[in-house]
């Protein structure tokens, strides 16, 4: 006798054989048929009993191996489901490093944090934990604000999984042993080509089960239901240290974009197209030992008038570094990033910037790495980091043809300089070396202290470093001549060497920084004060001042999570001992609005910077739609606009406006 799902039986006679049998005259049909019935005919005496229903295949194998050790006709039945629970992330870290602060505070408390390695279109995020019950989620964020983050987010996870059913063939005359938490009832059996039988035992590597909680095995596949898909990196990444999580050959971004010009005038550029290629190979000694291979490639191709098509290798991020618990000691290239402000960081003098792209990208992606000597070291809620930077590298620069250059021999212009006609004279005629011109290859250092308390983050810093951006200064045999005579073609035949020539000096800087919470809103504050600070007085000499930079900002969620704001203001305060031709005081305003929307599909990013100071003001805006469902690819279009007074950037790239149409990601 067989017995059906609902429960009805089925009686199978010797004549009901032997008259299937004979109706069919196909051999392959007439076998399975005779072994589909010899199989229930030999299984008529038995039924079915479920011993256990488990999401832990691990747990699974147990309870079949604990009772196969008995005797028992066991098998293992795996049925496809459908897993859910919660994921508790702090988010909107815009750089890296503040995350990773974040997660090894967190790993102090207990917490098996760590920093998602992908960048979302919000920054970087700290992913605290998965849990299966609301109860463990609330316990979790209770105890995140008790420790003062306001940025707490729980996303819902669901993602295909499987249920491991045990069940045991047994004699229902023969009574049932006691099981003890082993949950007993008759069923049928229901074939499954999935499940085990007399063989041994699964590997304990079982890539489709999961547990919540540090139990959690490698491999599941997880899928959010709304922007990004993390392809198993929240299960993955719980048994990795954090030097683990970046091993491996890794694409940190891949851009193609294509630019075309607003130019009306027939001598304008029409075109700037861009490439970037960011990649490396991560790698692990022991537990103590880490490091990473990287190289950059950037390809700029501008045209038809000021024909420009340069490509450029250069090492990225590439260092071995040594981790004694608390303590890392880092040799190699890599950015730094000292600050909390998100467009304009007045303490981060140390770190060297990208303006190959002007202000085209986010300040996040206009650092470059350098070669250092770091030390960084945690102790309870206060890090140290020493950072010696034994070779100067200055500033990246595009060609000097780019629409981009800081100088414009074409034009005769300079970048932040009123355009008149003995500049222009000097730039089209003459010579710029945009390399250092002294012998000086001392990049000098830094030591900053940070402290991360309870909703109340600040940082204090010391530095001797070289501006990193270039300030042209002009040949003394030329000013010399030109203060004489007047005369700038005399000027420039007085000598041959360059007639403006790249100038980093060294300055000594002190900052102070913090960041606080208020409500669901984030505050952030930077001061820095530099000994020598760049500047030209009106007999064209180049001399350095003292300077005060600092900015203030708030950033915020309004709605419902998916809009995002953020504002910063601040200024530069120059204190010169003499009458100088640079402008003494500039204010800036700038801002960020972010929004997702159809089901976090699509991305609408608008960032805009201001300046104003002693009558002359400017203004860059880029707003940017993206499509983001496809993540980690991203497809965008955007406007670079530009306006603003002669002696502004705004008005150096006033007929800059660009408008882009792009691919980025990262693998």
């Amino acid at each position: 006798m067989a017995q059906h799902r609902d429960g009805r039986s089925v009686f199978f006679t010797p004549a009901f054989i032997k008259t299937a049998a004979f109706s069919l005259r196909h051999r392959g049909l007439r076998l399975a048929l005779l072994a589909a019935v010899l199989t229930a005919s030999a299984s008529h005496a038995d039924d079915v009993v479920v011993r256990g229903e488990y999401d832990n295949y691990p747990r699974a194998q147990q309870v079949v191996a604990d009772l196969r050790s008995e005797g028992r006709m066991v098998s293992l039945l795996r049925e496809p489901t459908k897993r859910r629970g919660d994921a508790v992330q702090l988010t909107f870290y815009q750089l890296f490093d503040a995350a990773d602060w974040a997660a090894r505070n967190l790993q102090r408390y207990g917490f098996k944090a760590w920093v998602i390695p992908q960048r979302e279109s919000y920054g970087y995020v700290v992913q605290v934990g998965i849990y299966g019950n609301s109860a463990d989620t609330a316990a979790t964020v209770a105890k995140l604000r008790e420790l003062g983050h306001a940025n707490i987010r729980v996303r819902k996870l669901e993602w295909p999984g499987y249920r491991y059913i045990v069940q045991e063939t047994v004699d229902p005359n023969r009574p049932l042993p006691d099981t003890g938490s082993v949950v007993s009832a008759t069923v049928p059996a229901i074939p499954s080509t999935t499940s085990t039988t007399t063989a041994a035992p699964a590997s304990q590597d079982e890539p489709d089960s999961f547990t919540f909680g540090a139990e959690a095995d490698e491999g599941a596949v997880l899928a959010f239901g709304t922007q990004t898909n993390y392809d198993a990196l929240l299960v993955q990444n719980q048994h990795k240290t954090p030097s683990q999580r970046n091993t491996g050959f890794r694409f940190d971004e891949l851009r193609l974009e294509y630019g075309a010009l607003d130019a009306e005038d027939g001598g304008v550029v029409k075109s700037s197209h861009a490439m970037l290629a960011r990649f490396g190979y991560g790698f692990q000694f022991g537990d103590h030992v880490d490091g990473r291979i990287a190289a950059r490639f950037d390809g700029a191709k501008q045209g038809p008038d000021r024909t420009v098509s340069s490509s450029e290798w250069e090492p990225d991020e590439a260092f071995i570094r040594y981790r004694a618990g608390d303590h890392k000691f880092t040799l190699g290239a890599v950015p730094i990033n000292w600050g909390t402000l998100d467009e304009l960081a007045p303490g981060n003098v140390i770190a060297r910037q990208d303006m190959t792209r002007f202000v085209l990208d986010d300040l996040s992606r206009r650092y470059r790495a350098q070669g250092v000597l770091r030390y960084e070291g945690w102790f309870d809620r206060f890090k140290l980091d020493v950072v010696a930077i034994p070779v100067f590298e200055p500033a990246a620069l595009p060609d000097a043809d780019s629409i981009w250059s800081p100088y414009d021999q074409q034009r005769g212009q300079l970048l932040g300089v009123e355009p008149n006609p003995v500049l222009a004279t000097l730039l089209q005629f003459g010579t710029v070396e945009p390399e250092p011109a002294d012998e000086e290859n001392d990049g000098g250092g830094g030591i900053r202290l940070s402290h991360q308390g309870q909703g109340l983050d600040w940082g204090v810093s010391v530095q001797h470093v070289r501006h990193t951006t270039p300030y042209f200064v002009l040949n003394d045999t030329v000013r010399t001549v030109l203060l004489g005579t007047g005369n700038p073609a005399q000027a420039l035949a007085s000598t041959t060497d360059p007639t403006f020539t790249a100038w980093h000096p060294f300055t000594d800087v002190a900052s102070a920084d913090v960041t606080f919470n208020w409500g669901e809103s984030t505050w952030r504050a930077e001061l820095a004060y530099l000994s020598d600070y760049p500047v030209t007085t009106p007999d064209l000499r180049a001399l350095t001042a003292p300077a005060i930079q600092y900015g203030f900002g708030v950033e915020f969620f309004p709605g419902d999570g998916n809009t995002r704001l953020s504002l910063q203001a601040g200024g530069l305060q120059l204190n010169p001992d003499e009458e100088i031709a640079d402008r003494e005081q500039v204010g800036f305003f700038s801002g960020e609005l972010e929004m997702l929307f159809a089901a976090e599909s699509w991305r609408l990013r608008t960032r805009f910077l201001a300046t104003s100071g002693e009558g002359l003001s400017d203004l860059y805006v880029n707003p940017e739609l993206a499509y983001i469902r496809a993540e980690p690819d991203e497809f965008y279009i955007g406007v670079h606009a530009f306006s603003g007074d002669d002696g502004t950037a705004g008005g150096y790239h006033d007929e800059h406006d660009l408008f882009v149409i792009g691919w980025r990601t990262q693998f």
